[in-house]
């Protein structure tokens, strides 16, 4: 009786370690499952329309939260699928389900606050934009928007997110068929979310990781310091210096990468090239490798795009409709118009229409000859063979004294040297 005993408790004791191990192993395998089904044959950045490699290993780190929360409204549903939170971005991956009748979605509106209702950083709101996407067709997008900030933020305990969807019943084709009497044409159907996400801290709580660099590069007599690199799980920031006294304002450094023993990242995310502190310092971001740990780690580049500093500013006078500054012969101010006679001219701007044989651009802050700064209602450009135009439209309806001083920030001078700088 007694063997008998000691053989059943020994069977229930195996019992339990193997129940536990198998239990252990479902959760493993449910949260792997769960990062495989994003990662693997359906592949994460196609359904998502991410490209991003930093992403990627983020997501096969666990660095992610899922939310699964959702709403319908009028049988068009949005879910929040996942999100991504560390202390310089918010990725947000979601799915728009059509359950019903739907066409067109034309944008997708959003607004992110913390627990305390307020904004998440500089900038907290955004917008993206569908072109012919027939959700009758597709049945469901799925897709992704993202906030970058400019400071480090603290990560909330809960992200509270308003989105707006706006839906047409045309596509953009149909749209421009459509006669302007037509009151169908700019109706279109809105349909409002929102959600109360909490955030779990301690899945997000991984600390950056910081390089000093302290290494000046010359590029024939112009001098860029590189201070320092910051690596975030999903951003690396460069912060750089440019010397005050070089006699070329810089526009960018050309071929600017991060470089480990596999792979380059090179300089921007969705759109995010820098922010600047101030005429002569940027913080340049990057896609990151902080869950690789690299041995290696490089920053390299090819040169700068740079224009001499008594030519960066380009003046125009209104009244008389004359070029008087410019940084060459070639760039020429074809017309100033402030008349609508055609989809460009509009009747509350002067539209300045520049002509220039390649690429240049123009901050849309500029000066009247007081130094009173004043900011121009759009910036436009279209190309033929032979040259480039570009409309540069600022508003009648504000005081100014002419001429005014428009300022390139885009230039086609590039001077070449190759350099490379070890970070580790």
């Amino acid at each position: 009786m007694n063997n008998k005993y000691k053989v059943n408790k020994k069977i229930i004791v195996l019992t339990i370690i193997i129940l536990t191990i198998i239990s252990l192993s479902i959760y493993v395998y449910r949260r792997s499952w769960y990062l495989d089904d994003i990662m693997k044959k359906s592949n994460f950045n196609k359904v998502y329309n991410i490209d991003d490699k930093g992403i990627e290993m983020a997501i096969k780190s666990g660095f992610i939260q899922n939310v699964g929360k959702f709403q319908e409204k009028d049988k068009l549903e949005f879910i929040v699928d996942n999100i991504i939170v560390d202390k310089k971005r918010i990725v947000v991956f979601y799915t728009i389900k059509n359950k019903g009748d739907h066409k067109y979605i034309k944008n997708l509106d959003y607004e992110l606050y913390n627990e305390k209702g307020e904004k998440i950083g500089e900038y907290s709101s955004g917008s993206k934009y569908y072109d012919d996407i027939n959700l009758n067709k597709v049945k469901r997008i799925h897709d992704s928007f993202q906030l970058i900030f400019s400071e480090e933020i603290k990560i909330p305990s809960q992200i509270n997110m308003d989105i707006k969807v706006e839906e047409s019943k045309y596509n953009k084709q149909q749209y421009d068929r459509l006669d302007n009497q037509d009151n169908s044409k700019n109706s279109k159907d809105s349909y409002s979310y929102s959600f109360n996400i909490p955030i779990d801290k301690e899945r997000f709580d991984l600390k950056e990781i910081s390089y000093d660099i302290n290494e000046n590069i010359d590029i024939k007599g112009q001098k860029i310091f590189i201070d320092n690199l910051t690596v975030y799980p999903t951003t690396s920031i460069l912060n750089i210096k440019y010397d005050k006294e070089n006699t070329m304002k810089i526009f960018r450094i050309e071929d600017l990468k991060l470089v480990d023993s596999s792979e380059e990242y090179t300089n921007g995310i969705d759109g995010v090239i820098s922010y600047s502190k101030d005429e002569d310092t940027q913080s340049l971001y990057f896609k990151s490798n902080y869950f690789k740990n690299d041995k290696e780690l490089y920053i390299k580049g090819s040169g700068i795009n740079a224009i001499e500093k008594d030519k960066v500013n380009v003046v125009v006078d209104i009244k008389n409709k004359k070029l008087l500054k410019a940084p060459d012969s070639k760039l020429k101010l074809k017309e100033i118009s402030d008349e609508k006679d055609s989809f460009m001219r509009e009747k509350n701007s002067y539209v300045l229409e520049f002509e220039y044989d390649k690429d240049i651009s123009f901050s849309f802050e500029f000066k009247d000859e007081k130094g009173n700064s004043f900011h121009a209602d759009s910036v436009a450009n279209s190309e033929n063979e032979n040259y480039k135009e570009i409309y540069y439209m600022i508003p009648k309806n504000i005081e100014y004294e002419s001429p005014i001083i428009l300022k390139i920030n885009n230039y086609p001078n590039s001077i070449n040297r190759t350099f490379k700088v070890k970070v580790k």
